[in-house]
């Protein structure tokens, strides 16, 4: 059946040709019957030969097109089906504000961080603590930030952007190695780096205000190595929004 669909179409690709055989056909016979008298018999059995094979191409043309009609091109795909609708009950967040982002919803503040208490619209109230950023190491008796840090960081640059109305400080605390008065002045370079940071992620200069704290704040004891890794730390307060 195959071989045949092939021998069809290629029939079918002729079918033009044996059109215009055809024409010329019956012009030439016309031109070889005029005043030919008694060969026109033999002339008649001839073209009747001629005739026979050319209507016989077209017959098999025909044939071919009924018997292998041509393929027709796939049908395209369906369409996927919609994407819901975004829905003002959803709170991916879990600060109680519904709609987290969504144009029309409640909450202009998506990601807003646990345990922060945020207004009607979601976002954080002004004197919260946006975020504790612990382990944000630096070099020794430096403000260079560690290359290993900036995972720490990018969680500060992520809660901003979510918030993009609110202004915070960005408070640096040390540990009680060294004396008070190099601490906080080092806690304000270790401060300005981190805005340096966030400004250089996005984060617009004029929502920070960085404020060195030095050892004067701390959440832990100084005297174990725990405590003072816990002292050591940037904390994100809001200001304004």
């Amino acid at each position: 059946m195959a071989s045949m669909c092939i021998l069809a179409r290629r029939m079918r690709k002729l079918r033009t040709q044996y059109t215009t055989a055809m024409v010329c056909y019956r012009r030439r016979l016309d031109r070889r019957r005029c005043g030919l008298g008694s060969k026109r018999g033999s002339l008649d059995n001839q073209d009747g030969d001629e005739a026979s094979a050319v209507i016989g191409a077209a017959i098999g043309a025909a044939a071919g097109s009924i018997l292998c009609p041509q393929e027709k091109p796939p049908a395209p795909p369906p369409a996927p089906p919609p994407a819901p609708e975004p829905s003002c009950d959803e709170d991916p967040d879990g600060d109680g504000i519904g709609g987290d982002g969504i144009a029309g919803c409640p909450d202009k503040c998506p990601g807003t961080p646990k345990d922060v208490e945020v207004d009607s619209d979601g976002c954080p109230k002004v004197g919260e603590t946006l975020m504790i950023l612990e382990g944000v190491n630096f070099a020794f008796d430096s403000a260079a930030i560690a290359p290993e840090s900036e995972a720490i960081l990018d969680k500060a640059v992520e809660a901003l952007k979510n918030a993009p109305t609110i202004h915070v400080r960005v408070e640096g605390h040390t540990d009680s190695i060294g004396s008070e008065q190099y601490n906080l002045k080092l806690s304000q370079r270790r401060a300005e780096a981190v805005v340096n940071y966030l400004v250089g992620q996005g984060i617009e200069a004029s929502r920070l205000e960085p404020v060195g704290y030095g050892e004067s704040e701390p959440v832990a004891s100084n005297a174990t190595k725990e405590g003072r890794y816990r002292n050591r730390r940037v904390e994100l307060e809001v200001t304004s929004r």
